[in-house]
């Protein structure tokens, strides 16, 4: 409507008007409103809320990004995230120094949909926990591993 009103010489003014209070509007409605829903579907930050919050602040348990390479896990932890972009024995290697220095506990974030395919590879374990739900972020999921 409003780009009719800016094709006709006489409406011009009141067409341009509109034009912007439209333009307005709709960005309110996308800043305000749509955004503020949309931004778990992809984002870390609620990830890292949740290990920030799971994690015991007298041993500081590691994080290991599994098969992510997004950089919000560089952002959120300071660069203080051992990155396994390409999972095997590199990672193998890790979590076994782990072991030998009795540090059991392991945060791992990832993409959801990999979750089956840490816990296969991590193999037997005392224990293995999804921490965070699809409501926190759609894509990432937050994983507690004892080892």
């Amino acid at each position: 409507m409003a780009s009719i009103g800016l094709a006709v010489p006489a409406w011009r003014r009141r067409g341009l008007f509109l034009f912007a209070a439209s333009a307005a509007l709709f960005g309110l409605v996308l800043l305000d409103g749509y955004l503020v829903r949309a931004a778990p579907d992809g984002g870390q930050r609620g990830v890292f809320e949740a290990y920030y919050r799971a994690r015991d602040s007298s041993t500081a348990a590691p994080l290991v990004a599994y098969q992510l390479n997004w950089k919000g896990e560089n952002f959120y932890s300071g660069n203080n995230v051992a990155l396994f972009i390409a999972s095997g024995a590199p990672m193998r290697a890790y979590l076994d120094a782990r072991k030998q220095r009795s540090e059991s506990t392991v945060y791992f974030v990832t993409e959801r949909s990999r979750v089956n395919g840490l816990r296969s590879e991590l193999g037997a374990v005392r224990s293995f926990a999804e921490l965070t739900p699809a409501s926190v972020s759609h894509e990432l999921s937050l994983v507690r591993a004892e080892l």
